[in-house]
């Protein structure tokens, strides 16, 4: 057995540099020991303590547990739907511990989980409250906090119970399947309309039949068609973009289907409230296509008053988005014109190819994951 003696003769007879490597040595050592020590320590004082995400993300799994084992609790009654499940519901059925079974006594949360429907598509949405330490805050309740409310130049406007964005210089930017969006309203319930920034499809044709007031394939301007008729390409060609690779799985799961306006439009129409394009919409539809009483409302000029008015373009943020694309409103001077947008509105035959920008509604409930909107730092979904 080695002596502490002899232990310290063979250290003083060691050289200057190779003492200092065993103080090193020593010295590392310890701080290891410490660390360990520490880490024991707060094992101990901590247990089995869950940090709130790892808790949020044991009630989400909990929800969905619950869901496939009880599916009947989803409304299956109409095409899409929220369910409710609190987190009381998922205790009293053993789909998880009490609260403080993974908080601890000193802290608490209460909460639930939203659970959305959209035809056979279910989003789980955790909405989880932890004091002022902790608290989901859904997406279209972060922007309405986040902008300012304004009655003039570019900003968030209150309109009908709702909001509507303004302007040129506007933080509208979203990022949503992995593309660059642009909101361009939050409706009363808080689900959001956007459109694609990003253009991602093909040039199409809103229409390219035989037209016989036109005598060649100048297309129809019926976007659904008439009783016995089939409905335009344009229709056609939006399904086949949003059934496409436009939008991934996960990003439908949050659509919200809609009625979208479809009516036909003269071009000295002055509304701007949608009174003439949405006396005619669509059945529920996952997506469409923008309306040419938005472009118009968006224009803070003054001297905007028509279709035809040039000046619609100035301060106006849907010029921020490059090219061509149509719009889903048809002229109603002929049954062939189709309004299409080029930082201002133009009227084509239908028969001509432009690009789509999908629009969509989400669903506003999901929850703010970052992002400020502007076109550096856009809004992220969770």
């Amino acid at each position: 057995m080695v002596s502490i003696d002899n232990l310290k003769f063979k250290y003083q007879s060691l050289p200057d540099n190779k003492k200092a490597v065993v103080k090193m040595g020593i010295i590392l050592g310890g701080i290891l020991l410490l660390f360990i020590i520490l880490v024991i320590i707060v094992s101990i004082v901590m247990g089995n303590k869950k940090s709130y995400e790892q808790f949020e993300n044991i009630v989400l799994r909990a929800s969905e547990r619950y869901v496939t084992d009880n599916p009947t609790v989803i409304d299956q009654s109409t095409v899409y739907g929220t369910t409710e499940i609190t987190i009381d519901t998922l205790v009293t059925n053993n789909y998880m511990k009490e609260v403080s079974k993974y908080l601890g006594e000193d802290r608490s949360c209460t909460g639930k989980v939203l659970v959305y429907r959209n035809m056979k598509d279910l989003k789980y949405i955790p909405k989880i409250k932890c004091g002022t330490d902790y608290s989901d805050v859904s997406i279209s309740e972060k922007i309405i906090l986040n902008e300012e409310v304004v009655s003039e130049n570019g900003g968030l406007y209150a309109e009908d119970g709702g909001y509507v964005f303004r302007g040129q210089h506007v933080n509208n930017n979203v990022v949503y399947s992995g593309q660059n969006w642009k909101i361009i309203s939050i409706d009363k319930v808080g689900n959001i309309k956007m459109i694609q920034a990003d253009r991602i499809n093909d040039y199409v044709e809103w229409d390219d039949r035989y037209n016989a007031a036109f005598y060649y394939n100048s297309g129809f301007n019926e976007f659904q068609g008439k009783t016995g008729t089939e409905s335009s390409r344009i229709k056609d060609h939006i399904n086949q973009a949003y059934n496409g690779s436009a939008l991934t799985d996960e990003a439908k799961k949050i659509i919200v289907p809609t009625e979208y306006c479809i009516g036909k439009r003269g071009e000295t129409d002055k509304s701007k409230d949608g009174s003439t394009e949405c006396a005619l919409k669509t059945e529920l539809s996952p997506a469409g296509l923008l309306s040419v009483h938005e472009f118009l409302h968006a224009s803070l000029d003054e001297k905007c008053i028509d279709a035809t008015s040039r000046e619609c373009g100035n301060y106006n943020y849907f010029t921020d988005i490059a090219g061509s694309y149509w719009t889903a409103t048809a002229s109603n001077k002929n049954t062939a014109d189709v309004y299409y947008i080029n930082n201002v509105l133009y009227i084509s035959k239908a028969s001509n190819a432009y690009p789509l920008r999908l629009v969509v509604v989400v669903n506003g409930l999901v929850n703010y994951k970052s992002g400020s909107g502007t076109t550096q730092d856009p809004y992220i979904l969770d």
